[in-house]
């Protein structure tokens, strides 16, 4: 069946060098939003986000 397939599915090995690479600063960013946290932090903050500029 159709969901058993795409169960199987898997990817292809992450590439060591870039296909694009950014010309500028701050041309190309990649983030990550990881949240709701379980616990609290000691300012009441549940979510946190990284910022990657390539």
């Amino acid at each position: 069946c159709k969901p058993c397939l795409a169960g199987k599915l898997h990817r292809g090995p992450i590439p060591k060098v870039a296909e694009h690479q950014a010309s500028s600063v701050l041309a190309l960013i990649h983030s990550d939003l990881h949240g709701p946290l379980p616990v609290e932090a000691h300012q009441k903050w549940r979510y946190w986000i990284t910022f990657i500029d390539d």
